[in-house]
């Protein structure tokens, strides 16, 4: 065999272990998206009725003051900024994706000093060597990490806001819309908005008197007790942590429909290359098999003649 052919067969070889992995990660990935997407969609009943209850008392009760509605002032500058990655890479631009929009989002805002709380190592690595200040690196999250688990990450956010310290934290994560489609999207955690509630929701803004659309943005009555003001006060900081976990989830939700997508592009690569090696194998083998013919007849020629 012709040293051209033993290498391209070679070259077969490794081309279809490479197709083995692709294909085994493209399984692992589709099995995890199955799981979290069922996960994200038991939860959504209860994210939906947290997020209408909270926008439902707070326009209900107005102007009311507390921390974590208190709009941000004009001399707030400090902002911690969330960013969501994994530790994983092959799952295509999606890490890329995150980081650009975060650069682009700090860029955008020059007269704000920003600190960034990295999860996984991906967005460390990028931030650190760029030089941005980070005020934390956690690991990334997955589909088995229950809520108390980033009690730490809840206390981080809860800690800076509520001190003074940093006036609004905002987070970037990868919103998933569809397993072709993963969005990069800002969220502003903290002061929240009323007008973020409503598009939580889904809603605008109606033209209606504060309590009336209130009372009808509920299909039910509810009685508070002891207090509407006391179960807002409670539920505020139940609904940011949970806004956290949300975004964690479809972050996580979206990195594996990226991840199963590379490597299913991956794998079909992998076989147009094969056949594209195949056929100049067979190419290199039919040239040397005419080679080795012709030397025959042209040895045969010589002894008769």
């Amino acid at each position: 065999m012709a040293k051209g052919e033993k290498e391209i067969r070679r070259r077969i070889r490794s081309v279809k272990n490479t197709q083995q992995i692709t294909r085994a990660m493209k399984m692992v990935a589709s099995a995890k998206l199955q799981k979290s997407q069922g996960r994200t969609k038991s939860a959504q009943p209860y994210a939906m009725t947290l997020t209408r209850l909270v926008d439902h008392l707070v326009r209900w009760l107005g102007d009311l003051d507390h921390p974590l509605l208190r709009p941000t002032t004009a001399e707030a500058q400090r902002v911690i900024l969330i960013v969501f990655t994994s530790d994983k890479g092959l799952c295509g631009a999606f890490n890329t994706n995150l980081v650009r929009r975060a650069e682009l989002f700090m860029r955008n805002r020059p007269e704000q000093e920003f600190e960034l709380v990295t999860i996984g190592r991906y967005a460390e690595r990028y931030f650190r060597y760029r030089g941005y200040r980070i005020h934390k690196s956690l690991p990334a999250y997955d589909f088995d990490t229950h809520f108390l688990e980033m009690t730490p990450l809840f206390e981080l956010v809860e800690r800076a806001y509520l001190s003074g310290e940093f006036t609004q934290i905002w987070v970037l994560y990868s919103r998933f819309v569809s397993t072709v489609r993963q969005q990069a999207t800002m969220l502003q955690l903290l002061p929240l908005e009323h007008r973020g509630l409503a598009e939580q929701v889904g809603e605008s803004e109606p033209a209606v008197p504060r309590r009336q659309a209130a009372a009808e943005h509920l299909t039910i009555d509810l009685i508070f007790e002891p207090s509407p003001q006391r179960v807002l006060e409670t539920l505020l900081p139940r609904f940011v942590r949970y806004s956290l976990y949300q975004a964690m989830r479809e972050n996580f939700t979206s990195e594996n429909a990226a991840r199963m997508l590379a490597m299913d592009n991956a794998t079909k690569n992998a076989s147009e290359m094969i056949r594209s090696l195949t056929l100049a194998y067979h190419k290199a083998r039919q040239q040397s098999i005419t080679a080795e013919l012709l030397d025959i007849v042209g040895g045969a020629e010589a002894q008769q003649g």
